[in-house]
């Protein structure tokens, strides 16, 4: 059994947060509008479908 750090916390958070502001611009920067619509709407489902599993 391993218990994480308060330091160990924000590392992982910190990390996450520049993940995702990688892909955020990645999709603002490669996806035309319609696209990024349809990444909206998909997202959706997939929320959808790991509520199911």
């Amino acid at each position: 059994m391993i218990t994480v750090t308060d330091a160990g916390r924000k590392m992982t958070a910190d990390r996450r947060s520049v993940s995702v502001q990688r892909m955020a611009a990645a999709i603002d920067e490669e996806f035309t509008p319609a696209e990024r619509r349809e990444l909206l709407a998909m997202l959706a489902l997939l929320d959808r479908l790991g509520e199911r599993l």
